[in-house]
């Protein structure tokens, strides 16, 4: 390891000893995918719930649902930890993606070292909103379609044709004797072409990176990658430390052995940031860092140009414009702004207890980290030597100076030149922390603890250092309730473009009648109740009204 940290390494963990139910035998139940849309206009929001089924082994509670292609090439992909069995969510329609039929998938990570996994996929129309006359397809070709269950239940209306922005009101008329698990209630406009190819379509599924291991994520997700050299040949034996969080107070580390992958786990973490990486070695070798996919990918899918009706291509031309239309009068409700939380993950600095925490703010204003050290750090030295500037810290316990250099961080990322200092002024700097104890954190041992914590947090100084790097990373989905099928403009004068009215769990302990608010759009209205009975048998009750 780089002589400016001496850290020893007194033994590696491996890093999990996984057992899922692929090695217990024990049946498990796919999660169930609900989508509020079979069609959306790229730029739209696609929003799912996802039930998750009691199974006797721990699959985690995180779900993960992917968007892909018929060629299985990953287009989104989120995370989201589920309540009470169920995980609500959003995936962003890039702006960019072009006409064609996707799917949308949800699993666990836990599933992927299935050998035999096979799961329900949800057809997905996509309308490019820049594209003209549409007027073929390319569209699955499948004779995998779920077929629906019977169930003694009827949906019924006051009519049988509205105007728009009339109120429907719907009546539940069911058998009592009839017990199923869970439902969802949806309202949405009928588009002809999706309702032709309409249905889950089941797949059999692979890891498209059996690398990263099958953990069963609780309250977190698996982070993964490889380190290469700057040939992009996959190196081991090094080690790789991660920081992320305010003040970057997730700090964690990895060795690489010969499997060429590190893996984290970060749990309770939401929302985007991003997030250090460090290679370090005892070799001056360049290094590089991936992060590496997580999806499940199946076979080349069988397709056939699909020629469009004219009532088909007329649908998706309204469709383009009111899509235009509702952007402009409404905000986008399911836009995150920048967002990250994570929990400290002890009730202390990862590097313990300071000894001493100095702000230089109550100080008088100092030029460089060597009048702060001369000036505000007591038992820290600072030398210049042979032109090189050495850290000495006093290890308070045996009141004697640590012979190593302590451990260095800048805003909790550990930092290997102390030239990187040297330009410091005291204004730079929001508190400096000095840990003048030897401390362990996993098995490393640290001489001594340095942390200047910046007031500038962008990390700016990361761009010039070799083997460190700063990557955008999503974690877990914040929560976000989804009320874009809600009425948001009741202005006569502004268009309503809503294409869903409804879109909500139905309780399956006080089944009740329910109402909608249609929008300014005309056609068929299909108001559906999709779940699974007790028999884990799908099934759908659906009823069509007209709005002219």
């Amino acid at each position: 390891m780089k002589n400016s940290l001496k850290i020893s390494i007194t033994f590696v963990i491996a890093f999990w000893v996984i057992t899922i139910f692929a090695q217990t035998g024990e049946k498990f139940e796919n999660p169930v995918l609900f989508t509020d849309r079979d069609y959306c206009i790229s730029g739209d929001t696609l929003w799912f719930k996802v039930w998750l089924p009691k199974t006797g082994v721990n699959l985690g509670n995180v779900v993960r649902v992917q968007l892909d292609n018929k060629r299985s090439n990953l287009i989104s992909e989120v995370a989201v930890k589920s309540l009470n069995g169920w995980a609500e969510g959003f995936i962003h329609i890039p702006d960019s993606l072009s006409t064609g039929q996707y799917f949308v998938t949800a699993y666990l990570n836990a599933l992927r070292k299935s050998t035999d996994l096979q799961l329900e996929s949800k057809s997905l129309l996509v309308y490019n909103r820049f594209s003209e006359n549409i007027s073929e397809i390319e569209i699955h070709e499948s004779d995998e379609i779920q077929q629906n269950s019977r169930i003694e239940m009827v949906l019924s209306t006051d009519k049988e044709h509205y105007s728009p922005r009339e109120e429907v009101i719907v009546k539940i008329d069911w058998d009592k004797n009839t017990v199923f698990k869970k439902a969802v209630i949806k309202a949405t406009l009928v588009d002809p072409l999706a309702s032709e190819i309409s249905g889950n379509r089941k797949f059999k599924m692979e890891s498209c990176n059996p690398s990263i291991p099958g953990f069963s994520e609780n309250n977190g997700l698996v982070l993964s990658g490889k380190v290469a050299d700057i040939s992009g040949i996959p190196v081991s034996n090094v080690l790789v430390t991660l920081s992320a969080g305010n003040n970057q107070a997730w700090f964690d580390y990895y060795f690489v052995g010969e499997s060429d992958d590190f893996h984290f786990f970060l749990k309770d973490a939401y929302g985007n940031t991003d997030v250090v990486f460090q290679v370090i070695s005892n070799s001056k070798t360049e290094y590089s860092i991936q992060l590496e996919n997580n999806h499940l990918r199946r076979k080349d899918l069988i397709t056939g140009r699909k020629f469009l009706k004219p009532e088909q291509v007329e649908f998706i031309n309204t469709a383009v414009n009111a899509s235009y239309a509702h952007r402009l009068f409404n905000s986008p409700g399911s836009v995150q702004n920048q967002f990250f939380e994570i929990p400290a993950r002890f009730s202390m600095p990862f590097y313990g207890n300071p000894t001493l925490r100095i702000v230089p703010d109550e100080f008088i204003d100092l030029p460089d980290f060597r009048e702060i050290a001369r000036e505000l750090l007591p038992g820290f030295q600072y030398r210049i030597k042979n032109g090189e500037i050495i850290f000495r810290m006093i290890n308070h316990q045996q009141k004697v100076m640590f012979e190593e250099e302590p451990m260095r961080l800048i805003n909790g990322i550990p930092v290997f030149k102390n030239e990187l200092f040297a330009g410091l002024k005291s204004t730079d700097i929001s508190y400096i922390d000095l840990v003048q104890n030897e401390r362990i954190f996993g098995d490393l041992i640290l001489k001594g603890v340095l942390e200047v914590s910046l007031k500038d947090k962008s990390n700016f100084w990361i761009a010039k250092q070799p083997n460190i790097f700063q990557l955008n990373v999503n974690f877990l989905q914040p929560g976000k309730k989804a009320c874009h099928f809600v009425q948001q403009n009741t202005n006569k004068n502004h268009p309503d473009m809503r294409q869903v009215y409804f879109w909500e769990l139905l309780d399956t302990e006080s089944v009740k009648d329910f109402s909608f608010i249609l929008s300014d759009r005309k056609g068929t209205v299909e108001i559906s109740i999709e779940g699974f009975t007790e028999e884990n048998e799908f099934f759908k009750v659906s009823k069509t009204i007209g709005v002219k």
